[in-house]
């Protein structure tokens, strides 16, 4: 079964200002979760003119339950990222050897200045863009607790601290959103929302 939904995300910050983020946010995950031979693998980075394409491998079996771990061997649980980056435009896919064509999770960003007013950005058919589920995700109350950016005072950065209405205040800030249309094909059920709510999240307060 082949499910496709595109979440909608506001950030009060610049186009810019997220480009920044991501490459430093991608530089520091590589850097911080990568330990005893776990974590976040680069093997492939492809500069072109136009875009830079980006391999990474995602060594995850430690953080599988146990159960599985017995069942699923270390090189079985590898997750293979798969990215094509021309800002503001991003394309990811996410596949595993082991479960072969069982398994693809695609993502295909678009930033733009704007607080979701655009409908249909991806420019999907008549019959994608009507099986298409779309999703509204709050930063401040659908990121991981560790990371709740209402918890941070934004004010010595030069932003306005999240809180309730915060999203209503950006239209006289610095604002932007992300389109984040996800088709998966995947037994991993739930993983999309939490992906995409926490790594906007870090990436804001990072």
């Amino acid at each position: 079964m082949v499910v496709r939904k595109e979440y909608r995300i506001p950030l009060p910050i610049s186009l810019d200002e997220y480009n920044r983020a991501q490459i430093y946010t991608s530089i520091i995950s590589e850097r911080d979760f990568s330990k005893n031979g776990e974590g976040i693998e680069r093997v492939e980075t492809i500069e072109e003119e136009e875009q830079t394409y980006v391999k990474r491998l995602y060594h995850v079996h430690s953080l599988m339950p146990s159960p599985i771990q017995k069942v699923i061997k270390k090189d079985q649980s590898v997750l293979i990222e798969q990215g094509w980056l021309s800002y503001p435009l991003f394309k990811t896919t996410f596949t595993n050897t082991y479960m072969g064509e069982n398994f693809l999770i695609e993502i295909t960003t678009i930033h733009k200045d704007d607080l979701g007013e655009s409908e249909n950005i991806h420019d999907l058919s008549d019959d994608e863009w009507k099986n298409t589920e779309v999703v509204n995700i709050d930063i401040a109350e659908n990121g991981p607790e560790e990371w709740d950016p209402k918890k941070i005072d934004l004010r010595k950065f030069g932003k306005a601290n999240i809180e309730k209405g915060w999203i209503e205040k950006l239209k006289n800030e610095a604002h932007m959103e992300a389109w984040a249309r996800f088709t998966e094909r995947s037994e991993a059920k739930n993983a999309k929302r939490c992906f995409v709510s926490k790594f906007h999240v870090v990436l804001f307060l990072m």
